[in-house]
Formats: structure tokens, sequence, C-alpha cells
């Protein structure tokens, strides 16, 4: 899910694609209890572009490295789920378990969050 403070949320999001360029995540095909087949992701990973209604886009980064599960492809349809708590999650990514400690330690605090975009 954005934040709801994104830039896109608030001008409005007129689309979503998983196609980033050189490949589409929504062309990911895991199987199995190893989710063997997902798409490995390092933090900067594309998983999304949004294009909002002025026509500027953003690439929506994995910010943590893992196993990519599946893309939410109702947003396809309906891009009006992308600011719903639930609903409007962008994509599952699984970290490896021995480093999901080090990525929670790592990922910032809503706080944080707010204060970076002040420095914007």
């Amino acid at each position: 899910m954005l934040a709801p403070e994104h830039e896109a949320l608030r001008v409005g999001v007129k689309s979503i694609t998983f196609d980033i360029g050189n490949t589409n995540r929504s062309q990911n095909q895991v199987k199995g209890k190893g989710k063997k087949g997902g798409m490995i992701l390092q933090q900067d990973s594309a998983i999304a572009i949004i294009t909002d209604n002025n026509d500027v886009t953003y690439k929506v980064p994995s910010c943590i490295q893992g196993k990519l599960i599946e893309v939410n492809e109702r947003l396809l349809k309906d891009v009006s789920l992308l600011g719903k708590e639930g609903d409007g999650y962008i994509a599952v990514v699984l970290p490896k378990p021995e480093q999901c400690e080090d990525i929670k330690a790592s990922l910032m605090t809503e706080d944080q969050y707010l204060a970076s975009l002040n420095k914007l």
C-alpha cells in the first residue's frame, strides 16, 4: 500500500502497471511450499509503475530484499483500491527468514517517514 501522503494519491491515480520495462512482474510464477520461481528483488527493485492524473510516473520499489510472491492484479482494474488498507496492497515480497529482524530494524516508522517528507 502506498503511504496516504504519497503524491500520487493526493493528485489521484490514473493507472498502475507491473510491466516495469525489462520484465512484467505480473508474469511471476510461484509454485509450492518453497515458493520456487519467485522473482528475486533487491531493495531498490521496481515492482510497479504508477501514473497519476497529471501523467507523472512513480516507480514503486520493493523496499526489502526477497522473493516476489504475488502482485495485486485487482489494482489493474480498480486503481481506487490503492489507497485502501487490506485491498490496496501492491505486492507480497517474502524475505529470507534469517533477514527478517534486520529488515524490520531498517524500516522507517511513520514519524520518520513524515519527517522525511518535510525535508523534501
